[in-house]
């Protein structure tokens, strides 16, 4: 079974294929809520070309979104070009996990795919760190239940604030310096924005160890996670499949679902 997996975060959108349990292969482009549905097909397309697959394999696709109008493209394009009816994963879909968050529909449905897939990967306790537009931090605790976590700015989000709010501080390269104390703007940008990210992190992963007892996996996620990891020492591993691995967890509870209800009837 070839499955579609559509994660559309706030900055980048990325689209995963998947062959039974194996991810064949991710295509990263921008977010971008007005691309109309023919622009979408046409990645798409091209995405299948590069991976080996063809598009009328496709026959099921998951979609996490925290962008209403790039969801809304997604769903058209699958429904009308390719006779799909996506799944929109929310606080409702059968994530094989308790969810305790209040209120609920205001959780990422990122946030509950990478809760899924850590919980499946790692057991648990886990927290999942996705370094992305803004860092989050999910926590699934023993007992298996989504317990919140911690939102904080991505790197990206601090650099463009600088420079918005000031007049005329720049966006620097998103890189580590080599010194802490910088010796120029850029380098005194980066070493503010990068190591502060950094020791933030390791600061906020020792408060959790102490309410969780010490005993918790800490998994690094999201478009920045491979850049800042090593700059954090409490990071167990790094696995940057772990939202589009959630959606296709949550579309297999699906199927399983209407399959038990078909054998009932």
């Amino acid at each position: 079974m070839t499955l579609l997996a559509v994660d559309i975060g706030n900055s980048h959108t990325v689209l995963g294929i998947f062959r039974g349990e194996s991810l064949i292969g991710e295509w990263r482009m921008g977010t971008y809520p007005l691309l109309p549905v023919r622009t979408l097909e046409a990645h798409l397309r091209l995405f299948c070309r590069e991976v080996g697959a063809r598009p009328e394999e496709i026959v099921g696709a998951g979609i996490a979104s925290v962008v209403p109008g790039s969801a809304a493209r997604f769903v058209r394009l699958l429904q009308k070009k390719f006779s799909i009816q996506p799944l929109l994963i929310t606080r409702k879909s059968p994530a094989g996990i308790r969810i305790r968050y209040n209120p609920g529909d205001t959780l990422g449905a990122d946030r509950i795919c990478n809760a899924v897939a850590a919980y499946t990967r790692y057991g648990s306790p886990v927290v999942v760190i996705d370094f992305g537009t803004a860092t989050t931090f999910d926590i699934v605790s023993k007992n298996g239940t989504f317990e919140g976590g911690i939102i904080f700015p991505g790197i990206e989000t601090l650099a463009n604030s600088l420079h918005h709010f000031t007049a005329q501080l720049p966006v620097p390269p998103l890189t580590f310096p080599r010194r802490v104390a910088g010796g120029g703007t850029i380098s005194c940008l980066q070493s503010g924005i990068m190591y502060g990210t950094a020791d933030a992190m390791e600061g906020l992963i020792r408060r959790l160890k102490k309410e969780t007892g010490g005993r918790v996996k800490i998994v690094a996620t999201g478009g920045y996670a491979s850049l800042l990891a090593p700059h954090i020492p409490s990071i167990d591993t790094v696995d940057h499949s772990l939202v589009l691995e959630g959606i296709r967890l949550i579309q297999a509870n699906v199927r399983r679902r209407r399959s038990a209800g078909k054998r009932v009837r």
